[in-house]
């Protein structure tokens, strides 16, 4: 029987604070841009460690797809999965994640398979910011016309094709996996999801008759 994992992410960074979450502050200048809000989690370290040439290690296996610069986001590397995961929806996608505001000096080239604590690149603030840290962004894409174009699956959400990364993340620095590797992997077989998605059909369809049910018993007492 055929099954896919869950996609599972590892914190690219060490000692990791989140201070910016995705959707958050819907400020004029993400409208300028097309967004109805923050498309990533923006990161720094916690209390008492620089972010500032900070580790920033691979949340997944993968290939690099982009290693270079941006006019707005400055610094960045695009890691894109090899394989097929399922998204909170239990849907069959591939993913990419996203690395900005790196230091000029990446570590990585397009086209080079990482594994999940290899090094990309160090924290910094190239690009548009007002201070330094790491934006982590992920999307949903699929293959195009050619083995190397891929698509955003969800490009006309409000957040060119970014999702929520904090649900796919389950607590795990990608440099604490890499010194004490711990096997996670979440498995769900397809049969499994549709007998789910067929118990919530159901149960919905069960609060619909009975509510049809009511409607005719007012109904009828009013005829009364």
């Amino acid at each position: 029987m055929h099954t896919l994992k869950k996609l599972q992410l590892f914190y690219p960074l060490q000692n990791i604070l989140i201070t910016q979450k995705f959707g958050e502050n819907q400020v004029p200048i993400y409208k300028t841009w097309g967004l109805l809000g923050h498309n990533g989690l923006d990161c720094v370290r916690g209390k008492g460690f620089n972010i500032s040439g900070s580790n920033v290690r691979a949340s997944h296996d993968g290939e690099v797809t982009y290693a270079g610069a941006d006019f707005l986001s400055g610094y960045g590397v695009v890691i894109r999965t090899l394989e097929q995961f399922l998204d909170i929806d239990g849907n069959p996608q591939y993913f990419k994640s996203i690395y900005w505001h790196l230091d000029p000096k990446i570590l990585v080239r397009v086209g080079q398979k990482v594994k999940i604590g290899d090094i990309v690149g160090w924290a910094d603030s190239t690009g548009r910011v007002t201070s330094a840290h790491l934006h982590f962004g992920l999307k949903p894409i699929v293959s195009g016309e050619s083995m190397w174009t891929w698509d955003n699956v969800f490009q006309a959400n409000g957040y060119n094709g970014a999702v929520d990364p904090e649900p796919y993340f389950f607590g795990i620095s990608a440099y604490d996996h890499l010194v004490n590797p711990k096997k996670i992997e979440v498995v769900v077989e397809p049969e499994k999801i549709i007998e789910e998605k067929l118990e919530v059909i159901k149960k919905q369809i069960s609060i619909l008759e009975q509510l049809v049910a009511l409607w005719i018993r007012l109904k009828n007492l009013l005829r009364l």
